[in-house]
C-alpha cells in the first residue's frame, strides 16, 4: 500500500495517494494493536485494500497538467543507502517544487506478523502520507473557493502533524546509539522528514519555524557525517598499522 501510494504521488494523483497512505496507516495500527487471533481478518483487509489501490493505479493516466510541470517529484528506495544519502544531502530545502517519496522494499511479505511494524516502516508511511497531504494542500482541485480553502487547511494540518510523527519515529531509532554514525540510515530518514517539515512551514509563510527545522537538520546531518568519517579513518588507520606491524 505504501509503494502504491508513492506511485500515485509520482503520477500526480495526490488525493488518491493520501487516501491509499491513510489505509496503509490503518493497517499499521491494526498490526500494532491486534491480537494474533485476528491475523486472518487483518490479512483479508490488507488484500482487499491492496486490490483497491491496484485498481486505482491501473486506471491512472500520466498527469501532464501544469502542476506536474511545476514539480520535481522523485522517489528513493528505503533500503538503498547511497540514494538515501544523496537525497538527504542534495535536496534544496527552500525549493517548494522538489519533493522525494520513499518506497519500502523490505521483503516482509504481504501480511506482516502482528506487532512487527518497526519505527522505520511507520516513519516511512507517515512521511509519504504527510507528503501526499501537503501536495493536496497546494494543488487542491475542488471547484468552490470556500470548500477549496477548507480542504487546503485540513490537508495542511494533517501533513504537519504526520511529518512530526514521522520525524519522531525515525529519531527514536537514534536514541539508543552511542553516536549517530552507528545508524546513518535513520539520520538520512530524519533529515528527509525535516526537509519536508521546512517545506510545509515555508508554504504557509512560517519562515522562522522553517529555519529552525533547517538548522536542526544541518546540525544533525553534519555531526553524523563527521562521526561517520572519523570512524572510517579510524578503521583505515588500524588496518595500516596492522599491515605495517606484519
Amino acid at each position: 500500500l505504501n509503494n502504491m501510494g508513492a506511485a500515485m504521488i509520482l503520477n500526480g494523483e495526490f488525493e488518491l495517494a493520501a487516501m491509499t497512505m491513510k489505509e496503509s496507516l490503518y493497517v499499521m495500527q491494526m498490526l500494532f494493536s491486534a491480537s494474533s487471533e485476528k491475523e486472518e481478518q487483518i490479512a483479508n483487509y490488507i488484500q482487499q485494500k491492496s486490490k483497491t489501490a491496484s485498481t486505482r493505479l491501473s486506471k491512472m493516466s500520466k498527469d501532464t497538467s501544469n502542476k506536474m510541470q511545476m514539480l520535481q517529484l522523485t522517489s528513493v528506495e528505503s533500503n538503498d543507502f547511497q540514494s538515501l544519502r544523496a537525497a538527504s544531502v542534495s535536496q534544496n530545502v527552500s525549493s517548494l517544487t522538489s519533493y522525494t517519496a520513499i518506497l519500502i522494499r523490505e521483503p516482509f511479505g504481504l501480511t506482516p506478523d502482528v506487532g512487527t511494524i518497526s519505527d522505520r516502516e511507520s516513519g516511512v508511511m507517515l512521511y509519504n502520507y504527510s507528503l501526499a497531504c501537503f501536495l493536496c494542500s497546494i494543488f487542491s482541485q475542488h471547484s468552490m473557493a470556500d470548500t477549496n480553502e477548507v480542504k487546503r487547511d485540513d490537508f495542511y494540518s494533517i501533513a504537519y502533524r504526520s511529518i512530526g510523527l514521522s520525524h519522531k519515529a525515525f529519531s527514536k531509532r537514534l536514541i539508543g546509539c552511542v553516536d549517530v554514525s552507528q545508524d546513518m540510515e535513520s539520520v538520512f530518514f530524519a533529515t528527509l522528514a525535516l526537509q519536508c517539515t521546512s517545506k510545509i512551514l515555508r508554504a504557509r509563510g512560517e519562515n522562522a519555524q522553517a529555519l529552525e527545522a533547517e538548522n536542526a537538520m544541518m546540525v544533525d546531518l553534519i555531526e553524523a557525517i563527521e562521526e561517520e568519517q572519523a570512524e572510517f579513518f579510524e578503521v583505515v588507520s588500524r588496518r595500516e598499522n596492522t599491515a605495517a606491524a606484519a
